[in-house]
């Protein structure tokens, strides 16, 4: 929808997007010690796969892009309380995979 925005003739209008701002918030208020690490490794959801050993240690964002979207979205999901039946249907993945997902994110976050 922020693309509807439109400033009135002599305005402009400014979106910013700070990255992996919500996990860094979680990981603040929490004070959980692996989310603190993945947040300051750089890409918090990567490092949420790299926890899990779903992806190598040498896993970059552009070698393993689609299962780091997959955790992109779980944890995030995870962050707001969402159920495993909604978050499959987000993904467009078997039940399974959103459980998987959310049991890793309370494994690795208990703290959070």
């Amino acid at each position: 929808m922020r693309h509807l925005i439109k400033p009135t003739p002599g305005y402009g209008v400014a979106y910013l997007d700070f990255e992996q701002q919500e996990f860094g918030i979680a990981a603040a208020l929490s004070q959980d010690p692996n989310m603190l690490a993945a947040y300051r490794s750089g890409d918090s959801y990567l490092a949420f796969a790299k926890q899990a050993k779903a992806v190598p240690e040498w896993a970059t964002k552009d070698s393993h892009e689609p299962i780091r979207n997959l955790y992109k979205t779980g944890s995030l999901s995870a962050q707001y309380g969402i159920s495993a039946h909604s978050l499959a249907v987000a993904l467009g993945q078997p039940l399974c995979v959103a459980h998987l997902l959310l049991e890793r994110h309370k494994r690795f976050y208990r703290q959070f």
